[in-house]
Formats: C-alpha cells, sequence, structure tokens
C-alpha cells in the first residue's frame, strides 16, 4: 500500500471515529429506562432535569397516578416518591412542566379543577420528594389570574429567575360577547408562593409556542393571527422578570402555521429559535441571536433533514462548544432515532455518522420525543414515549457522543508527522 494511499485512510479514520456515538450500555438496563412497572397499563415523562453529578429528577404519570423518581448516574433509582392525591395525584390535576431550583427542590406547574373552573396551581417539593409546606398554603400555590365566572386558566410553562422567583406562562380562555376567546398571561410568583404580578395579554390573536429562560429575562416565542384564521407573524419576545418589562427582538412573516416557532434554546449567552422551513422538503431552520436579539446573520442553520425524519418530532440541543444537535423519530423504522449535528457556525457536519446523520436503535418502536438534554460528560438524554406490548410507555436513553476532533491542520499535522524521514 502507497504512502498517499495510508495517509488518506488514516485521515478518514481519525475524522470518523472523532464522532462515534452509540447508546450508553452503562444507563439503565442497557442504555434504556422505561417508565413501566407492574399494574401500569400505561405511562409518561412529564418531565425531567439534570442535577448534580448527572443524576436525574423525573415527574411521570401512570393513569392518574403521579410519581417522583431521583435516579443515579447509572440511571437507578435512589427514590421513588407517589405523590399524595392532595397535590398533584388525581383526576382533576392536570401537570404540565416542572423546574428543579439551584437547591434541588422542586416546582411543578398545573392545571386543576377547582368547582366549575380551571386554575393555575404550583407545587414545591423538597429533593426527596416530600412536599415543601412552607410554600403557598399547606405546600400549594393556586391562583385564578382572571375572575371571571366561566374564565378557565391553564398552565403552560414554568421558570425560576436567579432571585427565586417563579415565572409561569399561562393560557386564559374567557367568554367575550358570548364567544369564548383565549389569551396569553404571565405570572409571577415569590420564593414562598405569594402572587408578585399579573399580565394578560389583551390580543385574542396570541398563541404560545415556545419558552425559556436566560438570566433574569423570560423569553417567549409566539404565533399571531391577523386575518385570515392561520398564523401570519412569529414573535420573539423578551421579559424582564424584575421589572415585568417587555420587549420585542424580532417579528417574522410566516407563509405557513408550521413555521410557528417551536422551540428556544439558551446556550453559551446566545438565543437558539427553530422552526420548520418546509414540511414537504423536510427543511428545519435554525436562528441564533445574542442575548439582545440580534440576529447572528452569518449562522447557516437551514437544515435539509433526512427524508426518514419525523420533521414535526425534532428537538435540538446546544453544546457548550456551540455544536448542535437535531434528533428525531424515524418515519421508516420507529426502532431507530436519528441524529443530526451542526458545527457553531449552522452548518451541517457531514463526517458525523453517516453522510451526517446518526442511527440508534432502541429495544422498542418509538412513538414520539419530547425533550432532549446533554449532561456535562457529552451524555445526551433522549427522552419520549415507545410502544410496548401494544400500549404507550415513557422512556428515558443516554447516548454516548465525542465531540473531540482534531482542527484540519492539526490532523494534517499529526498526518505528516507519522510520515516523517528521519
Amino acid at each position: 500500500m502507497g504512502t498517499t494511499t495510508l495517509r488518506v485512510l488514516l485521515l478518514c479514520c481519525f475524522a470518523i471515529s472523532s464522532y462515534a456515538q452509540k447508546i450508553d450500555a452503562n444507563f439503565g438496563r442497557n442504555g434504556l429506562i422505561t417508565f413501566k412497572e407492574l399494574g401500569m397499563e400505561s405511562s409518561q415523562i412529564i418531565d425531567f432535569d439534570i442535577v448534580e453529578e448527572d443524576k436525574l429528577q423525573v415527574l411521570y404519570e401512570s393513569e392518574a397516578d403521579r410519581h417522583f423518581v431521583k435516579l443515579d448516574q447509572k440511571g437507578k433509582k435512589q427514590f421513588v416518591f407517589d405523590i399524595d392525591s392532595t397535590y398533584v395525584g388525581n383526576y382533576d390535576n392536570t401537570p404540565v412542566d416542572m423546574v428543579t431550583k439551584s437547591d434541588g427542590s422542586v416546582l411543578v406547574l398545573s392545571s386543576i379543577w377547582e368547582e366549575e373552573n380551571s386554575i393555575v396551581a404550583i407545587n414545591q417539593f423538597n429533593w426527596d420528594g416530600t412536599i415543601d409546606t412552607f410554600f403557598g398554603e399547606e405546600g400549594a400555590y393556586k391562583q385564578k389570574i382572571t375572575e371571571g365566572e366561566e374564565d378557565n386558566n391553564y398552565g403552560q410553562q414554568i421558570h425560576v429567575s436567579t432571585d427565586g422567583s417563579v415565572m409561569v406562562v399561562a393560557k386564559v380562555s374567557q367568554v367575550e360577547e358570548f364567544e369564548e376567546v383565549e389569551k396569553m398571561a404571565v405570572l409571577k410568583v415569590s420564593d414562598i408562593g405569594e402572587t408578585m404580578s399579573t399580565h394578560v395579554y389583551p390580543q385574542t390573536n396570541f398563541v404560545l409556542n415556545a419558552t425559556t429562560m436566560v438570566d433574569d429575562h423570560l423569553l417567549m416565542g409566539y404565533a399571531e393571527t391577523i386575518n385570515d384564521g392561520e398564523p401570519n407573524l412569529a414573535h420573539l419576545e423578551r421579559i424582564d422578570s424584575q421589572q415585568m418589562l417587555q420587549r420585542k427582538l424580532d417579528v417574522r412573516k410566516l407563509d405557513a402555521s408550521y413555521q410557528s416557532t417551536d422551540q428556544l434554546v439558551v446556550a453559551n449567552d446566545k438565543i437558539y429559535a427553530s422552526h420548520i422551513q418546509d414540511d414537504e422538503k423536510i427543511v428545519y431552520t435554525i436562528r441564533k441571536y445574542d442575548v439582545n436579539g440580534i440576529k447572528d446573520t452569518a449562522f447557516k442553520g437551514e437544515i435539509s433533514m433526512s427524508t426518514s425524519a419525523d420533521i414535526y418530532t425534532s428537538n435540538f440541543i446546544v453544546s457548550e462548544r456551540g455544536d448542535i444537535l437535531i434528533v428525531s423519530t424515524n418515519l421508516d423504522n420507529a426502532q431507530h432515532v436519528l441524529i443530526q449535528k451542526l458545527f457553531k457556525d449552522g452548518s451541517v457536519d457531514t463526517t458525523f455518522g453517516k453522510k451526517g446523520i446518526a442511527s440508534l436503535k432502541l429495544k422498542y418502536p418509538v412513538e414520539d420525543i419530547t425533550k432532549i438534554r446533554l449532561d456535562d460528560n457529552q451524555g445526551l438524554y433522549i427522552s419520549g414515549n415507545m410502544e410496548i406490548m401494544g400500549s404507550s410507555y415513557g422512556f428515558i436513553t443516554r447516548v454516548k457522543l465525542n465531540f473531540q476532533k482534531l482542527e484540519g491542520e492539526q490532523l494534517e499535522e499529526f498526518i505528516n508527522e507519522l510520515f516523517t524521514e528521519d
């Protein structure tokens, strides 16, 4: 074999192996945790967070029962706390979101029915899963944002600012002139469970799409319908949680409703917002901004997805290096999950997986992907639902990633050194 051929082969081997990815067999049972216990007919994960030492806190439900689970680094259960029906474990209560605070306690946002109306509720649980009775009224904060007799309030997203105050985004349903209308609302709650402020958007043509928190600012992506019943504009807005001041960061015209913002991610002091650009051509777009809403025009971010990827189930995450991972279910093979990687400039990394796409096989068919997370050790956590014996159960799997790649010049120098003659 000639020197040139060997150099090329070595170059290819290093480039391919530098992005190895596989299911982490040390996590759960052969890399998979399914929330399936004896007697359960189905289950779904409401939310999960990664806490210190890559441990997980998971809130999930099976039928009308809610469970709070803490898992160690290997996915083994440290404890399971069955939440008392007094709080969020009953048919009148619908938990929708959770957030872990810096002290390890957990806030759970729910919509609950009281008498004839749905209202917003928050429960705070200690690190061991017990209820914090000092939060709100004996462990429960409840609030009817609007006071109309026929008004219904539904919690949607919950976040915590650096000073411990809680930001809740909700939907308000009201009857105006004999017609039911829906509005967006933002609720600010103190760290001990007392209402600090409420704001209801007067517009009835706004629909919330995504939220996240950066420092003390709540970011909201929502769609606006102007005249034809379909969303026409996509807004990106920032709210200062201290002063509750609103600032518009971006407005984007829509050609179709599916182009509304579907996810907001904050990483490395940058804001990333995604949407489906073209559902027929399977084009997905991610936009990048600084914290003041200035768009990075050099960022590429328009991705032609695999024709096997279900673009409507796609989620993305950003690493500390600025690399972006897009995870999707596979339309051609439900047991496979697809991962596509972008460089920090938004261009597709074609050395990742096979022609830029990695396919990972799970034990059971995947129905949907609900959330993805990255830990500090390049572990990618994927959660969703999978079909097991005809029923749907929540799952979490962990994927090992390796982002360590030699730059082109360094790799070329390394190869050259191998063949330097004395």
